[in-house]
């Protein structure tokens, strides 16, 4: 989520240099910005989100369908019980740790991507936590605690902000999956209506009170 992040300049293109790239300078982006780490805003924790990059091949296809005999295209199957027991040997160690152990340290990851200007919000209190549910390799999250974590986050933010008496925008940024979800309980549509989300996709709505949105737009 980012509140009012103000007018902040657009990063100005640099010219590139031997010196550029020897010392690896990167403008900090975003500088300023307030930025809050909402654990419920994760990718839906599945089997083909685990498949797509803890086995030793994996090369970030959502599911691995194809390389794991699945099938691929209409013809895809989901991964089954024996599928997780049959490649359980082989993921890797910290598949098998909670989640929030394994991929929700995200300080050095921003470093790397040049967003050490982003001032995070370290008193920042998540609106849900992954803790309890101990989210792993063989324990994955069920399709409708996706579709529910994202309704809860959503509506719980936005109370946050309505009752705090801010006219605001509350930008939450999350994945294709689990922003579909969302758009199915905040529409009462299904999936097909908002169709794929591709490279990015961007939903508007507004509150109407008492827990009711509007759609102004969807998947654009």
């Amino acid at each position: 989520e980012i509140r009012n992040p103000g007018d902040l300049d657009e990063p100005q293109p640099q010219e590139r240099s031997k010196s550029d790239d020897e010392t690896k300078e990167t403008k900090p982006i975003l500088e300023g910005t307030k930025l809050k780490i909402e654990h419920g805003l994760i990718e839906s924790l599945c089997p083909s989100w685990y498949t797509s990059w803890c086995l030793p091949d994996s090369d970030s296809t959502w599911g691995f369908h194809k390389k794991l005999g699945l099938g691929c295209g209409p013809h895809k199957r989901d991964v089954h019980p024996d599928d997780i027991k049959k490649l359980s040997g082989s993921v890797h160690s910290y598949a098998k740790a909670c989640v929030t152990e394994a991929l929700l340290c995200h300080d050095e990851i921003l470093q790397q991507d040049g967003m050490y200007g982003i001032q995070i919000d370290q008193g920042y209190t998540n609106c849900y936590t992954l803790n309890d549910q101990g989210y792993k390799w063989g324990n994955f999250e069920p399709r409708d605690e996706t579709y529910n974590r994202m309704e809860y986050v959503a509506k719980t933010l936005t109370r946050k902000h309505a009752e705090d008496g801010g006219n605001c925008v509350v930008l939450c940024v999350s994945h294709g999956g689990p922003t579909t979800h969302l758009y199915e309980r905040l529409s009462g549509a299904d999936w097909e209506t908002h169709g794929i989300c591709g490279y990015t996709g961007t939903s508007l709505y507004a509150y109407k009170g008492e827990d009711t949105f509007d759609v102004i737009t969807y998947n654009r």
